[in-house]
């Protein structure tokens, strides 16, 4: 029978700090959709506002191959203003389709059922911002942004 009870002790006390911790958890996510997730989602507006400047900037077209920059299109030369366009426009979807993510994911109890959304779209984030880092220093994107140019001359 005593050892019953401490049983029940026992399982009484790890309720009583499960429920402390939901209630935790449920805290800090209710503070960081309230507090924080505003300034990141102004940030990510500010981003795709920059992304969507470079997508209706002035066309300066630039082909390149290998370490060679081109203002007109030649013969087996890539068409690097089309490949960051490309970039941008993608850029700016992701930025937006963000703000929503996390637009969403403050409302009250959808913490938890849009995580898995947010985490998606973040990695795909992150993909997106390793294409744009290989697309701006292989060659052809170094050409075009000037980095072979010799100043020395």
């Amino acid at each position: 029978m005593k050892g019953y009870q401490i049983d029940m002790k026992q399982t009484v006390v790890q309720s009583q700090v499960r429920a402390l911790e939901q209630e935790f958890v449920r805290k800090v996510n209710r503070d960081i959709a309230s507090k924080v997730t505003p300034f990141y989602n102004v940030f990510l507006l500010l981003c795709a506002a920059v992304f969507y400047y470079f997508i209706m900037a002035a066309e300066n077209q630039c082909f390149s191959k290998d370490k060679a920059a081109f203002g007109v299109q030649y013969e087996g030369t890539q068409d690097v203003t089309k490949q960051f366009y490309l970039l941008s426009n993608g850029g700016v979807v992701l930025m937006l389709v963000s703000v929503l993510m996390y637009y969403l994911q403050g409302k009250e109890d959808m913490f938890e059922l849009m995580r898995p959304y947010v985490i998606i779209t973040n990695l795909l984030t992150l993909a997106w911002f390793a294409t744009l880092q290989y697309f701006r220093f292989k060659p052809t994107g170094r050409a075009c942004s000037g980095d072979y140019i010799d100043l020395a001359q």
